[in-house]
């Protein structure tokens, strides 16, 4: 019943993190896009904490109840989500299965439920910057959806020929893989074998110890959400993936001293490595690893890249499961050798592929990857876009355009 019910939790996160940074993102204000979708994925360290300080209350507990109680705590979430998600826009008209979809505002508008696209827009958006703002992200984002369905309609295969698609598509693959086999799974699930190799085999000492690190992790993660904006999200990548390698090698120095000497120097050295680590890790690849593939995907094929980053994951996930335990086990303080390795190819791929979107809106993040060939409408449309719009708006397919045809929508 354990292991089914577990089964039972893991498909169901698996529909929210499908949904819900689609939604977050689409909703939100280009000004405060990046931190919320950002601050989203590191929200999981609040129930990290949770988690951590649950097993330390009941580890001297005599009854089955030790393990019992942290695994009643996971319903509770869960609980609290079933009573918020009808906050959700809209959420009172329509089946709570299909929340999700019909909410999202570009959605919406493929839908030709353009009335309700602007009073979603005008609801988050215009109380901040005024009803200008809406127009001319409403006309955006209208045109901008005509051009996307204009090119997705020649199919999957057409859209794979376009090298920006590509470029997207190996940073959806690599960014999902890459956060789970950077090191930071050994922390997360091996942090009790870690320790026990370096000296510290008290189950309250590993606890408190891994207490304290959840909320490390949780204070380091939220805080670099505020900056993305700030610093950006290339250097951000870059500086938490050489971090890590710099990290990973003193941490295989220290574990190796205390290997050869037993001294506690060494021990407390890996303690201290571990958490500079995770300082870099949480830098960048608990909170942007979501968004940035959202941030980068063209509405068509958000949901598939989104998709591709999750299988990834898994995968990745996959292999922290399977391979860390033996290895650490087998080889101890040798196996942190091929993480350094692996980081520093890490580095050169996120050097090479990640590219900076900050400072624009979802839609203008195209140019980035598809330069002129950007599928964009607007007053920030490009070469091509400016082409393919007088072609849509000749056909009639667009109207008149402009504020003119948003009032005929929102007539609609």
């Amino acid at each position: 019943m354990f292991i089914a019910a577990r089964f039972i939790i893991g498909l169901g996160i698996c529909y929210t993190q499908s949904c819900s940074p689609m939604l977050i993102t689409e909703l939100s204000h280009p000004q405060y896009r990046g931190k919320l979708t950002t601050i989203y994925n590191t929200l999981w360290y609040s129930g990290s904490i949770v988690a951590a300080w649950t097993t330390y209350g009941t580890l001297k507990m005599e009854s089955q109840w030790s393990w019992k109680t942290p695994s009643v705590l996971q319903s509770f979430p869960s609980v609290i989500q079933l009573f918020l998600i009808w906050l959700v826009p809209e959420s009172r008209t329509y089946n709570c299965f299909f929340i999700f979809a019909l909410t999202r505002t570009r959605y919406q508008i493929v839908k030709d439920k353009h009335e309700l696209a602007r009073k979603t827009f005008e609801r988050f958006h215009a109380p901040s910057s005024g009803q200008e703002f809406v127009d001319a992200e409403y006309q955006e984002v209208l045109e901008t959806m005509a051009l996307e369905k204009e090119f997705a309609s020649r199919g999957i295969s057409e859209l794979w020929k376009t090298p920006g698609n590509r470029h997207r598509f190996l940073i959806a693959l690599s960014a999902g893989f890459f956060s789970q086999t950077a090191g930071a799974g050994i922390v997360s699930y091996y942090i009790f074998l870690v320790l026990s190799q370096i000296g510290i085999t008290d189950s309250k000492s590993q606890l408190v110890l891994n207490g304290c690190l959840t909320i490390f992790n949780f204070a380091i993660a939220g805080g670099m959400a505020f900056t993305i904006d700030w610093i950006g999200r290339r250097p951000l990548f870059l500086t938490a993936t050489f971090g890590m390698c710099l990290a990973m090698t003193g941490w295989t120095i220290a574990s190796q001293q205390y290997s050869v000497t037993g001294t506690t120097a060494g021990g407390r050295a890996v303690i201290a490595l571990i958490f500079v680590f995770m300082f870099f890790y949480n830098l960048a690849w608990s909170g942007l690893l979501i968004g940035y593939v959202v941030e980068i995907s063209p509405f068509y094929l958000r949901s598939r890249y989104l998709t591709v980053t999750l299988l990834a994951v898994a995968a990745g996930s996959f292999f922290t499961n399977y391979v860390n335990p033996v290895a650490l086990e087998k080889i101890t303080w040798k196996y942190y050798l091929c993480y350094i390795i692996w980081l520093a190819f890490q580095s050169v791929v996120v050097w090479w592929k990640y590219v900076e979107t900050k400072g624009r809106s979802l839609e203008a993040v195209a140019i980035c990857f598809d330069g002129d060939d950007a599928k964009l409408g607007g007053a920030g449309a490009t070469g091509k876009g400016k082409e393919l719009l007088d072609v849509l708006h000749s056909d009639s397919a667009l109207g008149k355009g402009g504020i003119e045809l948003q009032a005929e929508h929102a007539k609609v």
